[in-house]
């Protein structure tokens, strides 16, 4: 049995557990439902991966705030989003130009790479 935080893993895959715990609480896991979550965080990243994308595409240059508005705003938090955002970068799939970076974090422009 491995025991970890529902509230960790929560946060490590991005997605809310099949689990009635309180967030409080520990909850017991097996090593099955740990790469069921990985494989699932795959899945989502593409799906956002595709969204992020077309609208990129559209508008030929954007800036994160802007398309974190346009698209995820309900479902994502801008940490995550910032995450998406990095690794989308590091595949070489979108080019980025820190324009200002102050309190609230930075604020970039997100070019797709041609």
């Amino acid at each position: 049995m491995l025991v970890v935080s529902k509230t960790q893993l929560e946060e490590e895959y991005g997605c809310k557990l099949p689990i009635s715990t309180g967030n409080h609480k520990v909850a017991e896991l097996t090593h099955t439902l740990i790469p069921e979550l990985k494989r699932k965080a795959v899945l989502r990243y593409d799906k956002y991966k595709e969204v992020l994308l077309e609208e990129i595409k559209a508008k030929g240059e954007i800036t994160t705030r802007e398309l974190y508005n346009r698209t995820f705003a309900n479902e994502l938090s801008y940490r995550r989003f910032g995450e998406i955002i990095k690794r989308m970068i590091a595949e070489g799939l979108v080019d980025r130009k820190v324009i200002s970076k102050g309190r609230q974090g930075r604020e970039s422009i997100v070019r797709a790479r041609t």
